[in-house]
C-alpha cells in the first residue's frame, strides 16, 4: 500500500500532462497549464526534443500585450526573458507630413538569460 501512495502524485501529474497535450487540439478538457510549463522539471533528454520543436524565439514571447493609444498610459508586461517591460507611445509630427508620426518607446528593467547549450 505504501508504494501506491508513492506513485499517486506521479500518476496525477502524468494524467494532467496527458490532458494538457490533448487539449491543444480543442477536443479535450482544458487545463490551467501548458505542457511547456513542465520543461524545467523534466530531464534534459526529454525536454530538449520538446524545446527543439518550437519554431523559434517568437514562441517564447507574448503574442499580444496591449494597444498603443493617444493618452499618457503605459503598457506593462512580463515575457519569457524580460521582466518589468514597459512601453509607451509618443505621438509627434517631426517630419511635417499630413499623417503625423510617433515613436514607440520600449523599456526593459530586468532580464533573464536563457542558456542554450
Amino acid at each position: 500500500m505504501g508504494s501506491l501512495w508513492f506513485l499517486l502524485p506521479k500518476l496525477c501529474i502524468t494524467f494532467f500532462v496527458f490532458l494538457s497535450f490533448t487539449s491543444s487540439h480543442g477536443y479535450a478538457w482544458k487545463t490551467p497549464f501548458h505542457p511547456r510549463d513542465f520543461l524545467p522539471l523534466l530531464p534534459k533528454k526529454v525536454s530538449w526534443p520538446v524545446l527543439n520543436s518550437l519554431n523559434g524565439a517568437v514562441d517564447l514571447l507574448p503574442t499580444f500585450v496591449g494597444a498603443a493609444s493617444s493618452s499618457n498610459d503605459t503598457l506593462e508586461w512580463k515575457g519569457a526573458c524580460f521582466y518589468k517591460t514597459t512601453a509607451w507611445m509618443e505621438f509627434h509630427n517631426k517630419t511635417g507630413s499630413q499623417f503625423g508620426g510617433g515613436t514607440l518607446h520600449i523599456k526593459v528593467e530586468e532580464h533573464r538569460e536563457i542558456l542554450w547549450f
